[in-house]
């Protein structure tokens, strides 16, 4: 390579020496007859270059020690950012800053970065968390205590699942109950209905359109186009959904000897087949699809 050429074509030709001189491959006297100039020269420039990157950790250094946090102790840190949550309902650097502003403490975002990873805040995904009552957990408890001696091989685990194609996954600090409300657009999105079973396998029905079901769709659909048809004795069990417990869709399972068991409210993490839709949403972000054909 001709680095005069070079040297020629970048109007800061220094800044191409000095990063030459970084990557160490030519000396102080190879580089400068390369260049066709002297080797004070490149001394010159390989001496402004040391004291640049000198200065520059030593600005760093003294900038931490200039923070105004410095002596804040973590319970202090702690309740800023519960005072931030409460006023916005999602903790980030600039929200944050915002808030240690009215307390009078002016901090960069670079600084309170480096403050958050001190003090044990990492980024995570944030998690969806069911608003429980008394009673709600108590009906969980019940369930699932009735349910320990029985026999699972057999059962059928069924639920809906909204695919939506521009999901996004925000990021939040480790620790902080960070949630965005957003609105769901339904045109964007693919309804899908699964069933699981140790014995019977899997089964899917899946809407691309528009689907509105009640128990009349529900019975059509799904009782009599996946669950009646199956050999052999089975338990279907079916969360709380208005079209599942309707009377016509119960009547419907009494008649035609589908044992049906329904889960109690609140409780979709009791269902082993939110793992399977947890994943396949996982999937289709990560793939970011354009359109529902996709």
């Amino acid at each position: 390579m001709d680095y005069r050429l070079l040297l020629r074509k970048w109007n800061d030709g220094e800044s191409i020496v000095k990063r030459i001189i970084d990557v160490g491959f030519f000396k102080n006297e190879e580089l400068a007859t390369i260049l066709g100039t002297s080797k004070r020269t490149i001394e010159r420039i390989a001496a402004d270059n040391t004291e640049s990157e000198s200065d520059e950790a030593a600005g760093r250094e003294e900038a931490l020690s200039r923070s105004p946090l410095k002596h804040w102790s973590d319970e202090d840190f702690a309740e800023v950012i519960k005072e931030c949550e409460k006023d916005t309902g999602f903790v980030s650097k600039a929200s944050l800053r915002a808030q240690f502003k009215r307390k009078t403490v002016d901090i960069s975002e670079e600084q309170l970065g480096k403050e958050l990873k001190k003090r044990g805040y990492v980024y995570r995904k944030k998690r969806v968390v069911l608003q429980l009552t008394e009673a709600h957990k108590e009906q969980r408890m019940s369930w699932a205590r009735s349910l320990i001696d029985s026999d699972i091989a057999s059962w059928i685990f069924s639920d809906e699942c909204y695919v939506h194609l521009f999901r996004n996954s925000n990021l939040c600090k480790e620790g902080i109950n960070a949630t965005i409300e957003e609105p769901i657009n339904w045109k964007t999105s693919i309804m899908i209905w699964g069933g699981i079973s140790i014995v019977f396998g899997k089964m899917l029905f899946i809407k691309k359109e528009k689907y509105a079901i009640n128990a009349q769709v529900y019975i059509r659909d799904i009782l009599q186009g996946y669950i009646e048809p199956l050999d052999g004795d089975y338990t279907f069990v079916q969360d709380g959904a208005t079209a599942h417990t309707a009377r016509q869709t119960m009547e419907y399972c009494r008649e035609n000897g589908i044992d049906v068991k329904t889960q109690s409210p609140k409780s979709p993490d009791l269902n082993p087949i939110e793992m399977i839709w947890a994943n396949l949403k996982r999937k289709v972000e990560k793939r970011r699809p354009d359109s529902k054909a996709d």
